[in-house]
């Protein structure tokens, strides 16, 4: 709510230095799709607004605390978009004005009488104030146009997630001003952010394919079949909730977890190692192994990683991408192989500085090198870790794999269940 409050303050600042006359803004509570809940949330909500209110006409340091927070927070973004930051004061100023005056207003939007009442002449949510709260369910995150929307609360977590309802609900990806966009904050939990994630890189693949006018060679929808064989699937049998989408280059890796205890790593870094050769440790280039070398290797790392709660990395998917793009996707002459790039000597923190898990322990000049690299076979990079205490590991060495699709592939889709039959008929394939 504070940073929702400081980051219209911000727009509405810039857009007072611009000469511009200031927007409103708004931002949604989109948790629950009962009508007892949302009253529940608009009371907390109207507690929030009330608390820093008061908190604000008594001088107490905590206001001063939250809006401090929450600038330094959103100055990280304006300052890497290029964009003017207001002063500190002025910010505070504005901010203290929005509780004490009345400027923070919360709506419960849940049917379709109070829809009516609230929507202005152009069908779209009224904004009345400068800092505008809706909260409400189904009605609110699909069908109706909710205008400069800087704040996204999300917490619904069906059990199923159809792509274009989730995508509707996530106006986050709306187009809107990059100046607002620098300033715009989602929050929702970890299950939702890796589901949401996903559904992105799916589309971002098809998009890819379209763009790149790969959709000439099709787009690539297989997974494994009872056998552990790796064949095509129908598109439309497949559950968003249990696809990886790959693009050409794009990496496939776990994060957001916690290793095994110091004498399983030592036990499982002491076999991984034998199924590693020697002289693709530590070189400059990746080694050409068999792909059912990088499979076993992939399969010896599995049991070091355990995710937190909210995360998850499907091990099979990554074992069928290495064999489909071995063995289907690449060249007759190049079939059954698989590069394999292993690092020592990684220090890489198990979370970064704004407390979100690390995601990238290959380096982008990695990954560019990666695309030099002749044929059309997947790469298997293994980054091995110090594990140290200090930076949130269990005091011991461990593999962290990431799955590299090949530059000359095509986007592919691998499944790890699907609807009804396994397999797509032949006018599927």
């Amino acid at each position: 709510m504070v940073t929702f409050v400081t980051a219209a303050a911000i727009r509405r600042l810039q857009q007072k230095t611009e000469g511009a006359p200031p927007k409103r803004y708004s931002m949604i509570v989109h948790v629950e799709t009962a009508r007892a809940s949302h009253a529940w949330q608009h009371t907390v909500t109207k507690e929030i607004v009330d608390g820093m209110a008061a908190a604000a006409r008594a001088n107490d340091a905590v206001f001063d605390q939250l809006v401090q927070r929450s600038i330094d927070d959103l100055a990280r973004s304006v300052t890497a978009g290029e964009y003017s930051m207001p002063e500190r004061a002025d910010l505070i100023r504005d901010v203290r004005d929005a509780f004490v005056k009345g400027g923070v207003v919360t709506e419960r939007v849940n049917s379709d009488n109070d829809v009516q009442a609230l929507l202005d002449e152009n069908a779209e949510l009224r904004l009345r104030t400068p800092f505008n709260v809706f909260i409400g369910g189904q009605i609110l995150d699909r069908g109706i146009t909710v205008p400069n929307l800087l704040g996204f609360f999300y917490g619904r977590s069906p059990k199923k997630m159809q792509q274009d309802t989730v995508l509707q609900h996530a106006r986050m990806y709306g187009a809107r001003p990059k100046p607002d966009l620098a300033v715009s904050r989602f929050y929702t939990t970890p299950s939702n952010y890796s589901m949401l994630r996903r559904i992105h890189e799916f589309d971002a693949a098809l998009r890819h394919a379209f763009l790149t006018g790969a959709h000439d060679r099709g787009v690539a929808f297989v997974m494994k079949d009872d056998s552990n064989r790796v064949i095509p699937c129908a598109p439309s049998k497949i559950l968003v909730s249990n696809i990886v989408a790959l693009r050409p280059n794009g990496a496939f890796l776990p994060f957001g977890f916690q290793t095994k205890a110091k004498t399983d790593l030592v036990r499982i870094a002491a076999a991984v190692m034998k199924l590693i050769p020697s002289d693709a440790v530590d070189t400059q280039a990746p080694v050409k192994i068999k792909s059912d070398e990088a499979v076993a290797i992939l399969s010896a790392i599995e049991p070091s990683l355990n995710s937190e709660d909210g995360y998850s990395f499907d091990w099979e998917a990554a074992r069928a991408a290495i064999e489909y793009y071995s063995k289907v996707a690449a060249p007759p002459d190049m079939r059954g192989g698989c590069w394999l790039f292993a690092q020592t000597g990684r220090t890489i923190s198990r979370k970064r500085g704004g407390g979100r898990y690390s995601d990238a322990p290959l380096s982008y000049q990695e990954r560019a090198a990666f695309r030099s690299l002749p044929g059309s076979l997947p790469i298997l990079a293994l980054l091995q870790q110090e594990g140290r205490e200090e930076d949130g590991w269990r005091g011991s060495p461990f593999w962290w794999p990431v799955l590299v699709a090949p530059a000359r592939a095509a986007p592919s889709i691998f499944a790890t269940s699907v609807h009804e039959s396994d397999a797509a008929d032949e006018d599927d394939q």
